[in-house]
């Protein structure tokens, strides 16, 4: 029976992983190309979604006994109370679709990788996969990406999706392997000359050289040699490149000028409209896709956008999760987990593209991200688990007092 229960798991990890990737090359054509594709993808999330259900639905006994799968079950049933029962969702009911799309793979990753390590390596291979698409899918789309800088210029979130996929890069074994994908990101990043990708990419380089080069003298001062080398590549590169792909350095150099793109006076019409707010407003939050609402497609900052459309217990859920990842980030790095740097890059990439521009509510590659936290939740509580049975064995040798049991409960 459990052979079966594992392989019912594995076939549900490889057709989530298949619909992920199809996905992926059709929403990056529609971004690119303005294809009208909202019914596929929105076929391709319910199916994944239902995938997860019903392994989450028999898992209810392991689900509680993680505070961050608790957490992502109380955003869920906010989520259909706001958006479901109060109608409260400019783009309708099927909205919630959308909404629950990132915590459902996070918690079929948490269940899946609980059950039986074997996932880990589908979810692996297949985002190497998924790299590899959305990589060719920026590249042949440079062309389109990179036009004269002006004021009309759209730059596409194209180099999101094989960025969000790094965090796997870090559970294969052989550091030569993650250093040659983590180079083939960085080369991608300053093509496209989008500026939070190449805040996140520096850092994640920043800190992968930082603990390559851990026990060797100098350590930090080569790590910023590199990091300064990467940075002198960004203008070879876009001067190399300048009559094809105009406007990469400029692009870099106007953030000062055009206010990062923009979002100065974004912010201001954002804050202008929640002034307007009544209390059910600020408490409820104006809607999924409310914040069209402004004038403007998004917020560029998760938080501004989750106060407006989800009110303040929405913000209040996006300020747990992140002080539960913070939580979890030093407890990796004091169990000197595997799964540690994956979840530093991650955590770097949810603050950066958190604070710029958007990732909790873009409702896509934050589902990547989801699932490796789903993993890693999977190897906490584990621990958690076998810490507590060796206490409890321990209470009845009598070598500890019963009050030293604690709940390790993160």
């Amino acid at each position: 029976m459990n052979k079966l229960v594992t392989s019912l798991y594995l076939l549900i990890a490889i057709a989530i992983m298949a619909l992920l990737c199809y996905f992926t090359e059709v929403s990056m054509n529609r971004l690119a190309f303005e294809i009208e594709s909202g019914s596929t993808v929105s076929f391709i999330i319910l199916a994944i979604i239902a995938l997860s259900l019903l392994p989450v639905l028999f898992s209810v006994k392991k689900l509680i006994r993680s505070s961050l799968s608790v957490l992502w079950i109380i955003w869920i049933a906010w989520m259909f109370l706001i958006i479901v029962v109060l109608g409260l969702s400019s783009m309708g009911v099927s909205s919630i679709f959308y909404v629950l799309f990132s915590p459902m793979v996070f918690l079929f990753g948490y269940i899946a990788r609980n059950h039986t390590d074997k996932v880990e390596w589908i979810f692996v291979l297949g985002f190497m996969f998924l790299f590899g698409l959305a990589y060719f899918l920026n590249i042949i789309n440079l062309s389109y990406l990179n036009v004269d800088i002006g004021e009309d210029t759209a730059i596409s979130n194209l180099v999101y999706w094989p960025l969000c996929a790094i965090p796997f890069f870090f559970l294969i074994p052989r550091k030569w392997i993650q250093a040659v994908l983590l180079l083939l990101t960085i080369i991608l990043v300053l093509l496209t000359g989008k500026r939070s990708a190449t805040i996140c990419i520096v850092l994640i380089a920043f800190f992968f050289l930082f603990y390559t080069l851990k026990g060797e003298k100098n350590k930090i001062w080569s790590s910023l040699i590199v990091l300064t080398t990467i940075l002198l590549l960004y203008y070879l590169i876009a001067n190399f490149f300048y009559g094809t792909f105009e406007g990469l350095v400029e692009r870099m150099a106007s953030m000062k000028s055009d206010q990062g793109t923009g979002r100065i006076p974004l912010y201001k019409d954002v804050f202008r409209v929640l002034g307007t707010n009544s209390f059910v407003d600020w408490f409820l939050g104006r809607g999924a896709g409310s914040i069209r609402t402004t004038g403007h497609t998004n917020a560029h900052n998760d938080a501004l956008q989750m106060l407006f459309e989800f009110g303040i217990v929405g913000l209040f859920l996006y300020l747990c999760l992140l002080y539960g990842l913070i939580k979890r980030l030093f407890l990796l790095k004091k169990i000197n987990s595997r799964y540690y740097f994956g979840y530093l890059a991650s955590f770097i990439i949810f603050i950066v593209l958190g604070a710029v521009s958007n990732l909790v509510v873009f409702y896509s590659y934050f589902s990547f991200i989801c699932i490796y936290w789903g993993m890693a939740e999977a190897i906490i509580v584990q621990r958690n688990r076998r810490r507590i049975v060796v206490l409890r064995k321990r209470i009845r040798r009598k070598f500890v007092y019963p009050t030293q049991l604690k709940r390790f409960h993160y």
